[in-house]
């Protein structure tokens, strides 16, 4: 494979540039996955990161310059984060994707060792066409599964929200630009002289520019990039079309869906125990969005988002204090996720018609009054 600038010092400094760039985002992930965990396939970011840096270092390192392919490279490393983003809407298939994207760190790694190992004569060729042949092949496959998701409006007619639509579409346009600049990168080979510097260091460039847009969409968890403000207004639009107001509609069955995993979400895991709990966490959990969560529950309930979880959080309180009479109410506040005694009480009296002192007064000299007859 040809390359760019034969300097080592202009090899040594795009080297120190791009690592640094990988660096800063390797220990992004590691900050935000030492505060909030690590949740379900975000490891394949750092993953991603890590291929990308082993095969540039490799890459310039064999070649002693910048070299055409190092796009090529920066895009198979990109599409360990997209293969991996790809089984959102299906939870069946996060195992055989997660899977996938395994493999594809896996080659790039093996790739950067054939480099490093082999012979000049004999790792020049191989890997570069292998990194092209499986970056093409990967943005093709992603493009295919991206077309067939937002093609197919009856299935989101039938339950699948406004927000994985986009999610859909803006990964369909990701992959026409991965795509777009591989095809400029593979072509600048034709060219001699400036044009195939200028065309191989704007699509490498290009490329890096992409791999941090996915990060910063998958590590928010978020469909575009640049405004988070046009999320919300246009998953609202969507509904609109979607659902179009007229009347107060009944909770169809997508909503129905939605609520019933919100149920099961809150008998097993207790989120609401979290005294900063937001309607944006749990629809992180349920994979849609806040908008949806909220119309759900609104449907489904007749409560918004805050008397819903007020209501679960104050059930927890009183099944505390029925297996332990002893405890105090700023106890029970605490322990069943109120931020104050103050808003506990004003939540238990809304939903009790009496405060929380009186009730367990009540309990403690009185044998006990179910709770699901006071239910309003």
């Amino acid at each position: 494979m040809e390359v760019i600038f034969g300097n080592d010092s202009v090899s040594l400094c795009a080297g120190a540039v791009i690592s640094c760039v990988y660096i800063v985002m390797i220990s992004d992930f590691i900050f935000h996955a030492v505060r909030h965990g690590i949740r379900g396939m975000s490891i394949f970011r750092l993953l991603s990161f890590v291929g990308a840096v082993a095969l540039v270092l490799s890459g310039l390192a064999f070649h002693k310059s910048i070299y055409c392919s190092m796009s090529l490279d920066i895009a198979l490393s990109s599409m360990i984060i997209l293969v991996s983003e790809s089984a959102g809407a299906r939870y069946q298939e996060e195992i055989p994707m997660a899977v996938l994207a395994s493999v594809l760190f896996v080659l790039a790694v093996g790739i950067s060792v054939m480099r490093i190992a082999l012979p000049e004569e004999a790792g020049d060729g191989g890997p570069a066409h292998m990194t092209a042949v499986l970056s093409v092949s990967m943005i093709l496959y992603c493009l295919v599964r991206a077309i067939s998701d937002f093609s197919d409006i009856r299935r989101f007619l039938k339950g699948m929200t406004a927000r994985k639509y986009a999610h859909a579409v803006v990964t369909g346009h990701f992959c026409i630009l991965f795509l777009s600049l591989a095809f400029l990168g593979i072509s600048a080979t034709a060219f001699d002289g400036f044009v195939r510097q200028f065309l191989s260091l704007f699509c490498a460039a290009g490329m890096t520019v992409l791999h941090i847009g996915l990060y910063r969409r998958a590590g928010r968890d978020s469909v575009f990039i640049l405004y988070d403000g046009y999320e919300p207004d246009f998953s609202g639009r969507m509904e609109q079309v979607l659902h179009p107001p007229g009347g107060k509609p009944g909770p169809d069955a997508g909503y129905r869906t939605t609520y019933e995993r919100l149920n099961a979400l809150f008998e097993d895991k207790k989120p609401y125990l979290d005294s900063d709990l937001t309607i944006s966490d749990i629809a992180r959990e349920l994979y849609t969005n806040k908008l949806y969560v909220s119309k759900s529950i609104n449907l489904c309930s007749g409560k918004n988002f805050c008397q819903y979880v007020n209501y679960h959080r104050v059930r927890y309180s009183m099944e505390l204090f029925r297996a332990d009479p002893r405890l105090k109410v700023s106890q029970l506040a605490e322990m069943s996720g109120f931020h104050t005694v103050a808003s506990y009480n004003m939540a238990f009296k809304l939903l009790m018609h009496e405060s929380p002192g009186e009730w367990c007064r009540r309990q403690r000299f009185m044998g006990g009054e179910q709770f699901e007859k006071s239910e309003s």
